[in-house]
């Protein structure tokens, strides 16, 4: 409640120009998440007879917490659900003397304060005559380009079976807290790859990303942090860019991929060993190959077209603030499947040219492979994808947050089955 408050006191004054050297564009966004998931969250909590946990008092602060969100331009979407939930709260307050036993207050003990209690049955009855104002906090910072481009997948992801049976106002509330971090990532899209310069297509994916972490974390009600969501946001976008770069630009400059994998391992041998700012030759490349032979000197050298976006994404991966807090099994464990990715992407680069190359051109089945596509589905196909890495990207944030830097899976048979958890969702992929 108290959390509602102050951030719609602050989107205000930031609406007024109040706070204008404080209050970014980012800031006002973050702060918006924040107020709109305890918006949310607080309505999704409300029980069948109208109380929150059948208690008058905490009843009486949702109250005051949803009549506060009313303000909130961003909630209007919400309204008819709000104005229903204010009103059954009320009525499950006049169906009963108010008598509260809630021990809300602690100190060494929990205990409670009965004429607070009273005050806010008060306050509460009171906002609910008073609560249908216009919605005009932060009207200025709408949502509605972000929505109009996801109401789209709204209908898509409604009759998926993950999504199918969830109510609407599940779905439609999903979409419109995902929309908020679309400018955040958007704001990160150039961070590693100077994907602009690339000749590849919209990226629209920047749309769909937020509402997979988003959608999934409000239909399971586990409402982890916002922080390891955004994370996994970017290390989301961060895998479409690196299918995106392998395809665009390491392909061409690289028709021979057996440098392409030396290449991936001295990157990844140098930041683990923190030569990131040594790992380059004077001139700015790898000495290993390019695309137009050998410098002279017997030596291969690799435009930093390739070498400096991969650099910066096994630097973002592996030297993340979070990676290096984790536990050193899990720091390895990440390391390993990222070589893993990295690796099959060079592998089925050259398989893609071995396909374009075959004859007759015409055909559409795969010849000259060397394996049977259950082996390419389990080992390649499975790595190619970014689901073993990422998830132990967030093994690592689980590690130095809620585990203090201690392993997330610390026996041998929690690590195997781990392990057999991770292989079986990759090949699912």
């Amino acid at each position: 409640m108290l959390l509602i408050e102050a951030f719609t006191k602050l989107l205000r004054l930031s609406d007024s120009c109040s706070l204008s050297d404080i209050v970014g564009e980012e800031l006002h966004r973050r702060v918006s998440i924040s107020l709109f998931q305890a918006c949310f969250r607080t309505l999704l909590e409300q029980q069948e007879d109208g109380s929150w946990n059948g208690a008058p008092e905490q009843t009486c602060y949702a109250i005051l917490s949803l009549a506060e969100a009313q303000h909130v331009y961003f909630c209007n979407g919400l309204q008819p659900q709000l104005e229903s939930a204010i009103q059954r709260g009320v009525d499950f307050l006049k169906s009963r003397s108010f008598q509260s036993a809630d021990q809300n207050w602690t100190s060494k003990t929990a205990y409670k304060v009965s004429f607070v209690a009273e005050a806010y049955e008060l306050a509460a009855l009171k906002v609910f005559e008073s609560s249908k104002v216009p919605a005009i906090v932060s009207s200025c910072f709408d949502t509605r380009a972000s929505l109009a481009e996801l109401d789209g997948f709204k209908q898509l992801v409604s009759n998926t079976p993950l999504f199918a049976k969830l109510p609407e106002l599940q779905v439609r509330a999903s979409l419109v807290e995902s929309s908020f971090f679309v400018p955040l990532l958007k704001a990160q899209r150039l961070k590693v790859y100077a994907r602009d310069n690339i000749p590849v297509t919209e990226d629209r994916y920047l749309n769909i990303i937020p509402f997979t972490w988003v959608g999934c974390n409000n239909r399971s009600g586990t409402f982890v942090s916002t922080s390891f969501l955004y994370e996994m946001m970017l290390l989301s976008l961060l895998g479409y860019q690196t299918d995106e770069f392998f395809e665009a630009v390491v392909a061409p400059a690289f028709p021979e991929t057996a440098f392409l994998h030396k290449l991936i391992d001295n990157i990844i041998d140098n930041v683990g060993k923190d030569k990131v700012n040594n790992a380059h030759g004077v001139n700015g490349s790898y000495n290993i190959s390019t695309a137009n032979g050998q410098n002279g000197n017997g030596s291969w050298l690799v435009p930093q077209e390739v070498s400096s976006p991969l650099t910066r994404f096994v630097t973002y991966v592996l030297n993340h603030q979070a990676v290096l807090s984790a536990s050193t099994w899990d720091r390895e464990n990440l390391c390993r499947d990222l070589r893993a990715f990295l690796h099959a992407h060079a592998t089925q680069t050259g398989e893609n040219s071995r396909f374009a190359k075959q004859e007759p051109q015409s055909s559409d089945v795969y010849t000259s492979t060397t394996r049977s596509f259950f082996q390419w589905v389990r080992t390649t196909g499975a790595d190619h994808v970014a689901c073993a890495y990422s998830l132990a990207f967030a093994f690592c944030l689980i590690s130095s947050s809620l585990n203090l830097g201690k392993e997330v899976f610390p026996t041998v048979k929690q690590k195997y089955l781990a392990a057999a958890a991770t292989r079986h969702l990759t090949t699912t992929c």
